[in-house]
């Protein structure tokens, strides 16, 4: 896992003026690319089950993981 898979980017978890560190070439890579393709986001109120495909206007948006009291 990448601290961009988990939104470390936006939590001010990675420093990107720091010197060197252990895989800042990836995370230097994912910082300066157009988009990050994927997230690990946090769902609320959700009826579905570990797995499940979750969808916006009719498109796939990604999948439901771990479910934890409903």
């Amino acid at each position: 896992m990448f601290p961009h898979d988990i939104g470390m980017d936006l939590l001010s978890g990675v420093d990107f003026s720091k010197g060197c560190y252990i895989g800042q070439e990836i995370v230097s890579r994912m910082q300066h690319k157009a988009n990050i393709k994927r997230r690990i986001m946090m769902a609320g109120n959700v009826e579905a089950s570990s797995g499940a495909d979750l969808t916006l206007n009719d498109r796939k948006i990604g999948f439901l993981g771990q479910v934890i009291d409903g």
